[in-house]
């Protein structure tokens, strides 16, 4: 947890570590209200390859640690749709 009155605007993505990583990567963000956070991942072709998260949760800062060991090494895009709006991260594996 975190001081929401610190975080600008309802969701913040503050890191995503280590890029490029080997089986597991870390997206380091948070939410200064109530929101509902949806975290998907596609490989390069666009395909959704996990659903790594869908929950409303309420202001923090969060730390999710995603284990890719058993997908093949290649880009990635995070696509977090939060606050109604999309970011999208590109992740390398190796």
């Amino acid at each position: 947890t975190g001081n929401p009155g610190a975080m600008p605007g309802k969701f913040a993505l503050l890191a995503v570590y280590p890029n490029p990583f080997r089986d597991e990567n870390t997206l380091h963000y948070s939410i200064s209200q109530q929101t509902r956070v949806k975290i998907v991942l596609h490989n390069s072709e666009g395909k959704l390859v996990r659903q790594v998260m869908d929950a409303t949760l309420q202001p923090g800062v969060f730390t999710l640690v995603n284990d890719f060991s058993d997908l093949p090494a290649g880009a990635y895009w995070y696509q977090i749709l939060a606050d109604g709006k999309l970011h999208a991260v590109k992740v390398i594996k190796q």
